[in-house]
C-alpha cells in the first residue's frame, strides 16, 4: 500500500470515526425535528450558566445549541422521558431530576421540568439543575 493511499484510508476512517460520534452523540425528534444532545455533562448548574453552557457547546460539528423552552421540555418528557425503555434505548443516562428550560417567570425565577413525573414548576434561577441542549434540525 503505498503512503498516499494508506494516508486516504486512515483519513476516511477518522472521518467515519467522527461521523458515527456525531450520530451518537445526538438524536432527532421525528415528531418535532428537534436535535437533542443525548449525553448532559453530569454537572447542575443555575439557569443563566445552564443557558451559557449550550451556548457555547459544540457537538456534532454544530455550535448552535441553546437551552430549550419549557414547552420543548416538556415535548421531549412526553416522547421519550415518559416511556422507560424508550428512554433507556436514546438516553441512556438522562437523570430522572429537573432540567432546566430557558422559560424565565420573573426576575429571579425560571422553569424547570422534572424528568422523573412531567413535572414543571418556578424555582429560584439560582437553584441547582441540569442542563440537556437542543438545536434546531436542519
Amino acid at each position: 500500500m503505498s503512503q498516499i493511499t494508506q494516508t486516504i484510508f486512515v483519513a476516511e476512517a477518522n472521518a467515519a470515526a467522527a461521523s458515527e460520534a456525531a450520530v451518537t452523540a445526538m438524536w432527532t425528534d421525528p415528531t418535532t425535528g428537534l436535535v437533542w444532545q443525548r449525553e448532559d455533562d453530569g454537572f447542575t448548574r443555575n439557569q443563566d450558566d445552564s443557558i451559557s453552557y449550550c451556548r457555547t457547546l459544540s457537538l456534532g460539528g454544530h455550535s448552535d445549541w441553546r437551552l430549550p423552552s419549557r414547552d420543548e421540555l416538556l415535548s421531549l418528557w412526553k416522547d421519550i422521558g415518559s416511556q422507560n425503555a424508550v428512554r433507556r434505548t436514546y438516553f441512556a443516562n438522562m437523570k430522572s431530576e429537573g432540567y432546566w428550560s430557558s422559560k424565565v417567570n420573573w426576575a429571579g425565577g425560571a422553569w424547570p421540568v422534572n424528568f422523573s413525573d412531567g413535572s414543571d414548576w418556578h424555582y429560584d434561577k439560582m437553584g441547582g439543575f441540569y442542563a440537556r441542549c437542543v438545536r434546531s434540525g436542519q
